[in-house]
């Protein structure tokens, strides 16, 4: 049962995941093209307007303050938390001289293709360290399903995930409600993410000390308190603005505690825990831990130095891919999970042709740029010459792929091996 429903979890949330990467992000994200800042709850000016943008056609200036305490929740919605659909027009208040002006804006799509090619990248890397966690947790999920410890990783993860794809400014949707509750869903799996790891962790070094305990007490308060989506309220009632400074420092301040009390209780367990057991702890959490860390991070630095959300996305980006490596790694080299030979030699070759195809495909283009600088009359023939090149020096090589992949994920297991037989013979 448990392992149908970590790979069922698994699938869904990935293809939800693909559905909005491939047509959902592409087509339906919108912008209006003004740059606002806060000004008072619920209230913005205008510092900026892109030519040729939906909001300059429309008639909005800069200088105009966007009066969004007098519109309704669903266009407070997806002006402040960036939720604007493409197409769907929204009337704006907007005050000028002293005057209200009520504007129709609609959203132009912003394709994934017109983004900096650094924020593409970024985005590409996001994508594959999701896709490598869920990976991971299913692996874990379906070999060590009859293991407690082991499915408190997986489903960790799965929440981890799960926030990832509903998250607040990531979701998107024609309905404002579903929008609403899907942001709710991300809120509540992000605190669960994080409760399971401290449940995971105090599995370890047991008995579990009282002071620990306590901090874990701690940990887990922190993230549900964070957890309360006071901006979906705030955008409902009117009453206050989730871009005020007073709430983001709020929710700095929580998320740190939380970080505080993570750290302390992964150092306790790792004290008081020895050996492969120790091990396993510290590949298993420290990877997690440092993700979560690198949110916190960036969310105090964003609130407090003004740093872009591009940046702060692409920080997040490369610790979510980072993390999964780390796992995997841990993984294969027999530090977290045994999971046995004939899956280990099937991962080193598998390794080894995604190493050598990136190899290949980097050979191939270098020489091809190299050619095209030398010469620019070259055509199919020269392409299959430097294709035919490329492909015999990459299968010389493939031997020597090989003994690094198998050398630098299983020397823990090679080095159990020859023990076992030294043991045997003697």
């Amino acid at each position: 049962m448990w392992r149908v429903l970590i790979v069922t979890l698994c699938l869904t949330i990935a293809s939800v995941r693909a559905v909005k990467v491939w047509y959902v992000l592409p087509r339906h994200t919108g912008t209006t093209g003004v740059s606002p800042v806060f000004v008072a709850p619920h209230r913005y000016r205008v510092l900026a307007a892109v030519p040729g943008s939906p909001a300059q056609r429309a008639g909005i200036r800069i200088g105009d303050v966007l009066a969004l305490d007098k519109v309704g929740p669903d266009v407070r919605w997806r002006m402040e938390v960036n939720d604007l659909w493409a197409g769907q027009p929204i009337r704006l208040a907007v005050e000028r001289s002293g005057r209200t002006h009520w504007i129709d804006v609609t959203p132009a799509p912003i394709p994934f293709l017109s983004l900096d090619r650094s924020l593409r990248i970024s985005q590409i890397v996001g994508w594959a360290g999701f896709v490598w966690a869920l990976l991971f947790a299913g692996v874990i999920g379906w070999l060590r399903a009859g293991s407690p410890r082991a499915r408190l990783l997986s489903f960790s993860l799965i929440a981890l995930m799960t926030t990832d794809v509903f998250q607040l400014y990531n979701w998107r949707s024609p309905s404002v409600g579903l929008d609403m509750s899907m942001n709710v869903l991300a809120w509540a799996a992000a605190a669960m993410a994080w409760i399971l790891l401290v449940v995971y962790v105090l599995t370890f070094a047991r008995p579990v000390t009282f002071g620990r305990r306590a901090i874990a007490s701690i940990a887990v308060a922190a993230v549900v308190i964070d957890a309360i989506p006071t901006p979906l309220i705030g955008i409902l009632t009117g009453r206050y603005d989730l871009n005020a400074p007073a709430f983001q420092y709020l929710g700095v301040g929580l998320d740190s505690l939380a970080a505080i009390a993570l750290v302390a209780v992964v150092g306790m367990a790792l004290q008081a825990s020895r050996g492969e057991e120790r091990s396993r702890l510290a590949w298993s959490a420290i990877p997690l831990l440092a993700l979560f860390v690198t949110e916190v991070v960036g969310e105090a630095f964003g609130a407090t130095a003004g740093l872009s959300v591009d940046f702060q996305s692409a920080v997040d980006n490369a610790a979510q891919f980072l993390a999964p490596v780390g796992l995997t790694y841990a993984l294969l080299s027999r530090q977290l999970l045994d999971i046995g030979f004939a899956l280990n030699r099937a991962t080193v070759f598998a390794a080894t042709s995604l190493l050598l195809a990136g190899v290949f495909a980097a050979l191939q283009w270098g020489a091809s740029t190299l050619l095209a600088a030398v010469t620019p009359a070259h055509g199919f023939l020269s392409q299959v010459v430097i294709v035919t090149i490329v492909y015999y020096v990459v299968r010389l090589s493939r031997r020597s792929t090989d003994s690094f992949v198998t050398r630098v994920f299983f020397a823990a297991r090679s080095a159990f091996a020859r023990a076992t037989r030294g043991a045997r013979c003697g």
